[in-house]
């Protein structure tokens, strides 16, 4: 990709890749507030469905401003994809329950990422096939699998708790009850300017925001530049696929274990600084 769309010249690249940042960063609230009127299988269906045809149209772009744009467009639905899941996890489950379920559902991007590499290389083996490279072939095959698991996503995945179908009134009841006792917050709260000021103002989210910002800079940084590096180093590109995979595997082993005792214990501060200074 770098030599077919010249990216490789000046900050092309970079350019690019932080394209995808902007609209995540501007939309994850909005995103948040809609998936409420419109409905989690819907919505997120939808956000994988329209991922993957982008994945899909990428394949046949021949300029990187095109690649920047469809960076940007992908951004725009990532924003409105993992806020949304993390909120309607939180919505089913306990303080207690949720660092487990949260680490499994966030630590699926972690290994697919890991085996995206491996799939990636033997994609790659097609380089040349129909006149195509190999990189057109990685984005199409991956976008193709992303549409048939949207549609997969749109049967399974299940509404808030309030709005389930699949459970009885005293099922449903119970799920409510259990979250109202743990911390009163089972029944959707409207939003309002009042409110929304109140939490801009409030100091331990931008605190949470920030410790956030510090773990996740490095893990995108990891993500994105990873095989360029390697690259740099003077591996080939299919050396440079296949090593990327191994740290996303023993994150993931590592996470597992942290977020059930986090989750035993009940203690989250100690995991976080330990993690960090590490």
């Amino acid at each position: 990709m770098a030599k077919e769309l010249n990216m490789d010249i000046g900050e092309r690249y970079s350019i690019s890749v932080m394209a995808f940042f902007v609209p995540y960063i501007i939309l994850e609230i909005p995103s948040n507030i809609a998936i409420r009127f419109v409905g989690t299988s819907r919505w997120l269906s939808s956000i994988a469905l329209l991922w993957g045809l982008t994945m899909v149209s990428m394949s046949y772009i021949d300029t990187w401003q095109g690649i920047a744009g469809t960076r940007a467009l992908m951004g725009a639905l990532e924003a409105g994809f993992f806020p949304a899941c993390a909120y309607l996890v939180s919505c089913w489950y306990t303080r207690r329950e949720m660092q487990l379920r949260l680490a499994c559902f966030y630590l699926m991007s972690v290994l697919a990422g890991g085996f995206a590499s491996i799939l990636a290389y033997g994609l790659y083996t097609l380089d040349g096939k129909a006149g195509r490279s190999g990189w057109r072939w990685i984005l199409f095959v991956e976008g193709l699998i992303t549409v048939g698991l949207a549609v997969v996503a749109y049967l399974l995945i299940a509404d808030f708790p309030d709005k389930n179908r699949f459970l009885t009134y005293e099922e449903t009841k119970l799920i409510i009850h259990r979250i109202n006792a743990d911390r009163g917050d089972a029944e959707y709260d409207q939003m309002s300017w009042a409110k929304f000021r109140s939490y801009l103002l409030d100091v331990k989210i931008w605190c949470f925001g920030l410790l956030f910002f510090g773990s996740t800079v490095p893990s995108y940084a990891i993500a994105s530049f990873a095989p360029i590096i390697l690259m740099g180093g003077g591996r080939s590109v299919v050396q440079s696929q296949l090593l990327t995979a191994p740290p996303f595997v023993a994150s993931v082993v590592f996470a597992l274990i942290t977020a059930y005792l986090c989750d035993k214990t009940g203690k989250r501060s100690l995991y976080l600084i330990g993690q960090a200074a590490l």
